[in-house]
């Protein structure tokens, strides 16, 4: 499936199951949007999109701009979602795949309300300026990779992984971590040639709760509990 440029395509209350031969791209200049009857998450009226196929390519190009909202994103295998585009919003959406369950390239995309449950890394992000808002992260990761201005802010991330990590900046500059709730985790936030202002954020039953190689980190008003 395509949406082209100029082309709007709208999806209420669909469960698309892709075929062993299908794709899901957005073009550059064309819009989709993914959401529910009635605007409420707890009434499970939302759309689900499932792919078992190994290959499968869902793929927002930069340019176009896709919406997503009180919805399920099921596949088996490494990307499920990749965003090039800088006109995005997924809100009160869940997610559940393989390795990277929702990838961001593009500047200026908002994250807000999801629920992430993969075994590796849930939401890798490149690009500044994103808002990465009250979601919860089981056995994954919220990994921010370059670019600056962005906020990763009351997250709940509890990641049973032996060496599992909670928030991780790469490179990542004038970045916010604020009112993060991060758990049993190897390094509760890692910080690699990055600036982070951490604030508020709690961070307990972990192997070590920070980790700043190379990097500033301003911690304000933090609790570190039961941390080695």
């Amino acid at each position: 499936m395509r949406v082209k440029s100029g082309g709007s395509l709208t999806l209420v209350n669909v469960t698309f199951n892709v075929a062993d031969n299908g794709n899901i791209i957005v073009e550059p200049g064309g819009l989709m949007n993914i959401t529910d009857k009635d605007g409420d998450p707890s009434t499970g009226d939302g759309c689900l999109i499932n792919s078992s196929k190994a290959d499968f390519i869902f793929r927002v190009e930069a340019e176009a701009a896709f919406h997503a909202a009180n919805s399920r994103f099921e596949w088996s295998h490494d990307f499920s979602l990749q965003v090039l585009s800088d006109e995005a919003h997924i809100a009160n959406s869940s997610f559940s795949s393989g390795r990277i369950e929702l990838y961001l390239e593009g500047d200026g995309c908002t994250v807000l309300g999801n629920v992430f449950g993969c075994d590796y890394c849930s939401l890798a992000s490149k690009g500044d300026n994103k808002r990465i808002v009250g979601s919860t992260i089981a056995n994954g990761v919220i990994l921010v990779d370059g670019g600056s201005g962005n906020v990763v802010e009351e997250n709940t991330v509890t990641n049973n992984e032996p060496r599992g990590h909670g928030l991780i900046f790469f490179f990542s500059q004038n970045t916010m971590a604020r009112g993060n709730n991060v758990s049993s985790c190897y390094y509760g936030l890692m910080a690699i040639s990055s600036s982070v202002t951490v604030e508020k954020c709690v961070f307990s039953d972990c192997k070590y709760g920070l980790l700043a190689a190379y990097s500033r980190v301003d911690a304000q008003s933090c609790s570190f509990t039961n941390n080695t």
